[in-house]
C-alpha cells in the first residue's frame, strides 16, 4: 500500500454535493450533527482550485476539512451489548438448576429467558457496526465526493487485526489458556486466520474455545470487505434497495435451511447470511437518518429500551423452550430473527442522541472490543484456578470473570491497541471517537 495514500484531486473531492444539501432534513425533533461537515465543505469551496491542486499531494494525514462525529451514548450501548453476551456465558443456568437451588419458580422460569436472550447482543453489535460504518462512509462520500477505499481497509485492519491475531497467537503459544477439553482444530485455526472462522463452525460444528467469540468478528470483517465498494457505487436510494435485498436473503436463507435442508437453528447461528438483516437494518437507519439524531423524551426512550430487552427475552424464552419442548423451528428461524432485529433497532433508537454521559460506561464501551474478545478466556481462567462449588462459586464466578475481563481489556487497549489506533488516525478523514488512553 506504500507509506502514503493520495487524496483524489477531482473537483467533487472537496465540494459538498447538491444532493447532500437537498437531503438534509429540517423536521422538528431531530438535530443535524453534520453541521461541521457542511461548514468545512464551504471552507473548502472558498479556497478555489489552488487548494484542490495541493490536495493531490497531501498524504493520508488529516486534511483540514476533516469532520468529526462522535456518539458517546453509543459507547454505553456497546458496553451493554457486551454485558448481554457475557451474561449468556457466565450465567447460563437452566430452570431446573435454579429450582434445585430453591429459586422461586417465577424467577427460575424468567431468568433463563433473559440470559439466553443475551446471545442476541451479537446482533446488536452487528447493527451498531453497520449503522456507524455506513454513516461514516456516507459522510466521507458527501464531503469529499468519493470514498478512499484503501484508507478504509487500512483503518479496519489497524482496528481489528492487532487484538484478533494477538489472541490467536497467545492461545497457540500458551495452550493452557484454552478451555479444558476444547476440540478447536487445525481446520478451525486456518479458517479463523482467514476471517472465515464462522463458516468452519457452520460446516464442522460449533466448538467451545476461548477463540470462539472471534466467529462474529469474522462476520464483521466479511461485511467490511464487501460493503464499502457497494456504498461507493450506489446512490442513497440504491443503498436502501441493497439493504432490502439483504433482508430478503437473510430470511430466505433461514427458511430454506430449516424447512428444506432441515438444518438446526444452532447451525444457522454462525451463518453470515442469517445475520444479514441485522446489518441491513443498521444500514437503512444510517441512510434514513442522514446524520440526524432523535430528540425523544425520556419516557419514550425508556419504553424503547424495555421493548428491546423484551424482544430479546421473548426470543430467549423460545430458545429455552426449544431445548425442552417442540417449538416450530421454522417460526424460530423466520419470526424469531425478526424479533431480534426489532429489539436491536429499539435499543439503538432508545439511546441515539440521548443526553446521557458516564465517563466510566463510555470507557467500558470504548474497550468493548477487547471485553468481547477476552471474556471467554477470562471465564476459563477463573474456572481453572477458582475450583469452589455451590452457590458461592456460582455467584463469584461471573463477578471474578467480569473483573478479569475488564482488567485484561484495559491493559490490551492501552498497550496493544493504542499504538495501532494512533497510526489509524493517518487514514481517517471523518473522525469519530476521540483517541484517549
Amino acid at each position: 500500500m506504500g507509506d502514503h495514500l493520495m487524496i483524489g484531486g477531482d473537483e467533487t473531492t472537496v465540494m459538498k454535493t447538491e444532493k447532500f444539501e437537498k437531503n438534509r432534513l429540517q423536521s422538528p425533533g431531530w438535530t443535524d450533527d453534520r453541521a461541521l461537515a457542511d461548514e468545512n465543505a464551504k471552507d473548502c469551496d472558498s479556497t478555489g482550485s489552488a487548494l484542490q491542486t495541493n490536495l493531490q499531494h497531501i498524504p493520508v494525514k488529516a486534511p483540514s476539512q476533516k469532520a468529526t462525529v462522535y456518539h458517546p451514548e453509543l459507547d454505553i450501548l456497546r458496553f451493554f451489548a457486551f454485558l448481554l453476551v457475557f451474561g449468556t456465558h457466565a450465567l447460563a443456568y437452566s430452570t431446573a438448576h435454579l429450582l434445585a437451588h430453591h429459586i422461586p419458580p417465577v424467577i427460575a422460569k424468567v431468568f433463563p429467558a433473559f440470559v439466553i436472550g443475551g446471545r442476541m447482543g451479537v446482533d446488536l453489535f452487528f447493527l451498531l457496526s453497520a449503522y456507524l460504518i455506513t454513516d461514516l462512509l456516507l459522510r466521507e462520500k458527501d464531503t469529499f465526493g468519493k470514498l478512499n477505499l484503501p484508507a478504509f481497509y487500512a483503518r479496519r485492519a489497524l482496528r481489528i487485526w492487532p487484538l484478533y491475531f494477538a489472541l490467536i497467537a497467545l492461545v497457540m503459544v500458551f495452550p493452557a489458556m484454552e478451555v479444558e477439553n476444547s476440540a478447536f482444530s487445525r481446520v478451525n485455526l486456518i479458517a479463523f486466520l482467514l476471517f472465515v472462522g464462522n463458516w468452519s463452525f457452520v460446516f464442522g460444528g460449533r466448538v467451545y474455545s476461548v477463540l470462539g467469540p472471534l466467529w462474529s468478528v469474522s462476520i464483521e470483517e466479511q461485511f467490511y470487505v464487501l460493503w464499502p465498494p457497494i456504498v461507493s457505487r450506489l446512490s442513497r436510494r440504491g443503498i436502501l434497495i441493497a439493504s432490502a435485498v439483504m433482508i430478503f436473503i437473510a430470511n430466505a436463507d433461514r427458511a430454506i435451511e430449516i424447512m428444506i435442508f432441515h438444518h438446526s437453528l444452532a447451525k444457522l447461528w454462525e451463518n453470515t447470511l442469517a445475520h444479514l438483516d441485522s446489518l441491513a437494518v443498521g444500514i437503512a437507519i444510517a441512510v434514513l437518518l442522514n446524520g440526524k439524531t432523535s430528540q425523544l423524551k425520556w419516557p419514550v426512550r425508556v419504553a424503547m429500551f424495555i421493548g428491546g430487552y423484551l424482544c430479546f427475552a421473548i426470543r430467549g424464552n423460545a430458545m429455552a423452550e426449544l431445548a425442552d419442548a417442540p417449538v416450530s423451528q421454522g417460526n424460530m428461524a423466520v419470526l424469531g430473527y425478526a424479533i431480534i432485529v426489532l429489539g436491536c433497532a429499539l435499543f439503538l433508537f432508545s439511546l441515539l442522541g440521548a443526553p446521557i454521559r458516564s465517563s466510566v460506561l463510555e470507557y467500558l464501551g470504548k474497550v468493548s472490543y477487547g471485553l468481547y474478545v477476552y471474556h471467554v478466556a477470562a471465564l476459563a481462567l477463573v474456572d481453572r484456578y477458582y475450583r469452589a462449588h455451590g452457590v458461592t462459586h456460582e455467584v463469584l464466578r461471573p463477578i471474578l470473570g467480569l473483573i478479569v475481563t475488564i482488567g485484561v481489556a484495559a491493559i490490551s487497549y492501552r498497550y496493544l491497541e493504542m499504538p495501532f489506533l494512533k497510526l489509524k488516525q493517518r487514514f481517517t478523514f471523518v473522525h469519530s471517537r476521540p483517541l484517549t488512553p
